[in-house]
C-alpha cells in the first residue's frame, strides 16, 4: 500500500510541474513533504538518490571551498521511470 501511495503521490506531482516557475516548485515541494505522504515519499525515494546526490554535492563543492552548505535545493521532475 505504501508503494501505491508513493507512485500516486510522484504522478499527482507530475501533472502540474512543467508550468511552474523553479521557486513555485521548490515551495509545492517544500509544502508536500510536510504531509505524511510526502515523508512516506521521502523515506522510500532517498535511499535511492542518496549516492547520486552525495556525488553531486561533492562535485559542486570541490571546486568552491567557500560553498555555503546551509541550504540545497534540487528540483526534479522525474518521469514514472525516474527518468528526469
Amino acid at each position: 500500500m505504501k508503494s501505491l501511495a508513493v507512485v500516486f503521490f510522484l504522478t499527482a506531482s507530475l501533472s502540474a510541474a512543467s508550468a511552474e516557475t523553479f521557486d513555485a516548485r521548490v515551495q509545492r515541494a517544500k509544502t508536500l513533504e510536510d504531509t505524511p505522504l510526502g515523508k512516506a515519499y521521502q523515506d522510500s525515494m532517498w535511499p535511492v538518490v542518496q549516492p547520486f546526490m552525495m556525488s553531486l554535492l561533492k562535485e559542486c563543492i570541490s571546486h568552491d571551498a567557500t560553498a555555503d552548505l546551509t541550504s540545497f535545493v534540487w528540483v526534479a521532475t522525474p518521469d514514472l521511470r525516474g527518468n528526469g
